[in-house]
């Protein structure tokens, strides 16, 4: 393996994990942590702890920035000019699902030389930990290879998907379509009920058959009413940025909108 200097901006829920497998692989990890307390976690991972975003991007052949939202992004990337401190020849790994425009955006405000790619993923921490997370990569030949070898430290698959700003396109797509069948799944329990079948048995059945989907395999395993209630906020975020990205490119999403409208505040199935 050839060892990568990797700058890192986001070590929450799902990136403490990932400089975890990082460190482990052998790359050198630069990490942004606000906090100090976070600096010291880090610190004991084997990375090398910053506070200043800027510290972490010009140390990086490859930076990482794996935040929550758009807005994060454009704050460590942009307010924070963590983007102007990239040299030449490194390249910008984003793993937020976001609006492709701000891909665009940092591609273009990006300083010569430096590529940015779109890389966001699907998957939990565990997935992170066991080095099987999902990662879709949008990019340059080139550039994408090199941030797939990086990012191997804890993807398996890494997806190719096409230009830059595909593979933001394509998780979008895959999102509303989640929240569409997690939407179905609880018409399945419902009907399941109605019918008087065990709900688990059902499932079990349809995943052998043309109907199985990973919706109805999740509702069985964590329980239909844990699965409608816990993820709400999350596809209500995810429905929404599919919206707003489909509004802005004149889409209609069509009949994966209509029953996935259930998790936007304004609109309802039957609209």
């Amino acid at each position: 393996m050839i060892e990568t200097r990797i700058g890192f901006i986001g070590a929450g829920q799902l990136g403490g994990p990932m400089v975890e497998r990082l460190v482990a692989a052998g790359h050198p990890v630069i990490v942004h942590a606000r906090g100090a307390d976070r600096r010291r976690e880090m610190e004991a991972l084997g990375a090398t702890a910053v506070e200043d975003p800027r510290d972490a991007a010009a140390a990086a052949e490859v930076l990482i920035c794996c935040v929550y939202s758009d807005a994060q992004l454009h704050t460590a990337l942009i307010g924070d000019r963590a983007l102007d401190a990239v040299w030449s020849g490194s390249i910008v790994v984003s793993h937020v699902t976001g609006a492709p425009s701000l891909i665009d955006e940092l591609g273009e405000r990006a300083p010569h030389g430096v590529e940015v790619i779109d890389a966001p993923v699907s998957g939990s921490v565990d997935q992170v930990r066991d080095g099987t997370l999902t990662v879709l990569i949008g990019g340059n030949d080139e550039a994408a290879q090199r941030a797939g070898a990086a990012v191997g430290a804890y993807a398996d698959p890494v997806i190719y998907v096409g230009r830059r700003g595909d593979a933001m396109r394509a998780k979008l797509v895959n999102n509303v379509l989640f929240a569409a069948n997690v939407r179905l799944a609880g018409e399945v329990h419902r009907v399941a009920t109605e019918f008087g079948i065990e709900f688990d048995a059902l499932v079990a059945a349809i995943g052998h058959c043309s109907g199985a989907t990973r919706a109805l395999t999740i509702a069985s395993s964590m329980g239909n009413d844990r699965l409608q209630t816990g993820s709400r906020r999350f596809l209500e975020k995810d429905v929404a940025l599919v919206v707003d990205v489909a509004d802005a490119a004149g889409l209609d999403l069509g009949e994966l909108l209509r029953v996935a409208s259930v998790y936007l505040p304004n609109r309802s199935s039957g609209s």
